[in-house]
């Protein structure tokens, strides 16, 4: 079996930090992998998701091709816009064999991550975006359960909700201390506010996003075996 490219897929954002630390992770899962690994982003990008994975493509078209959504949550990204782009590519490439990955959430590298972040804090708070959608926050709050059993330690959910200051009472309510847990892979907003509420308190301390540094390396990792032993993504 021809090695297969992979294409990381971050969401993209107008900061321009978000852009460095994608590549620095791109070159730590390539260093990781023995096969060629390249990223890209679904919005905010120079050029569409379609025309990033052609790029890549191109350079050997006759090997497999596995995108990694670096999205913690089986959102309208992964679940829509991601096979949409495929299926788009497809039509460019007719004898191209592509296999959409799970998201980092269905991965249990990442809760083995998370929970060595978290042990030996007092309390933990995990910090995510929220969106408005029924039920979206349901797979954050059954992660946080998952990671309070296992590390014995009490998690909370806070999502951002705009002119909601929640992350400041919920850390001013629990003075003992703790970590903040941003649950965004890149720096960028909202990362910035959660450690500017941080710093204004004695004994909590905010973590650094979870797509800087090499954390997601064997989560990433994990998750192209599990996409190389799967069947292709229907287009």
């Amino acid at each position: 079996m021809e090695p297969p490219l992979i294409f990381l897929c971050a969401h993209g954002s107008r900061d321009p930090r978000a852009a460095d630390q994608l590549t620095l992770l791109t070159q730590q899962v390539q260093d990781h992998l023995p096969y060629l690994v390249s990223s890209g982003v679904l919005e905010f990008g120079e050029k569409p998701l379609v025309e990033q994975l052609a790029a890549v493509v191109v350079q050997n078209p006759t090997a497999p091709l596995i995108v990694v959504p670096l999205f913690l949550l089986p959102g309208t990204h992964a679940r829509e816009d991601l096979p949409q782009a495929l299926h788009t590519l497809q039509q460019q490439f007719p004898k191209l064999t592509s296999t959409l990955a799970p998201p980092l959430s269905e991965s249990p590298e990442l809760s083995d991550a998370l929970a060595q972040r978290i042990k030996n804090h007092p309390r933990a708070l995990l910090f995510a975006h929220g969106s408005r959608r029924q039920g979206a926050e349901a797979p954050i709050l059954d992660l946080a359960f998952q990671l309070s059993i296992r590390t014995n330690t009490p998690i909370e959910v806070v999502c951002h909700k705009s002119g909601e200051d929640i992350l400041t009472h919920t850390l001013a309510h629990h003075p003992q201390g703790g970590l903040v847990l941003p649950l965004f892979l890149f720096d960028g907003y909202l990362v910035d506010y959660a450690r500017e509420q941080v710093q204004s308190t004695l004994r909590w301390r905010s973590a650094e996003p979870l797509g800087k540094g090499d954390l997601l390396v064997p989560t990433i990792a994990q998750l192209v075996q599990q996409a190389r032993a799967a069947r292709p993504t229907p287009v």
